[in-house]
């Protein structure tokens, strides 16, 4: 299998995705920019995927199991009717920073799709922000692995 798509698949692995990926892709020795390409695209598949089934998928759940009928509504409902007002107004920028900020624990494409899912967000919207946050996120984590490891070099040399 090819580099590219080594980093690709990796970047797939949900919660770690680009913080896996990446420093995967310096150690095959590839192209900063192939890094953050591939690394992107494959960390942004299953959110697309994922976000487009999760609402018939929570629909056939709601119609079929009087348990998860019951857990989904009343999460959809506590969580929009607790936070909603906040989320209105920051929402967006929530799901950016979440995404955008590599360093946050659980941070990631696939958690800003969730909280996004959970708040009703457009499919579309939700897309764009998770989108915009990980190419920031790998173009963060990519410089900074760079960074370091040139440092290492530098001082272990």
């Amino acid at each position: 299998m090819n580099e590219e798509l080594k980093v690709f698949f990796a970047a797939m692995t949900p919660f770690v995705e680009l913080k896996f990926a990446i420093p995967l892709g310096f150690k095959l020795g590839l192209s900063k920019i192939s890094i953050i390409i591939f690394s992107s695209l494959g960390a942004m598949l299953p959110v697309i995927i994922g976000l487009a089934v999760s609402t018939p998928f929570s629909n056939w759940l709601t119609k079929h199991f009087k348990f998860m009928n019951k857990f989904l509504t009343t999460l959809f409902h506590e969580t929009r009717r607790d936070h909603s007002k906040r989320f209105d107004r920051y929402g967006a920028i929530i799901i950016f920073a979440l995404v955008a900020l590599p360093f946050l624990p659980g941070s990631g494409a696939a958690a800003g799709a969730l909280i996004g899912f959970i708040f009703g967000v457009n499919y579309w919207k939700n897309i764009g922000l998770c989108t915009a946050g990980t190419i920031t996120a790998a173009i963060l984590l990519t410089t900074g692995v760079n960074s370091i490891t040139k440092l290492f070099n530098f001082l272990f040399s």
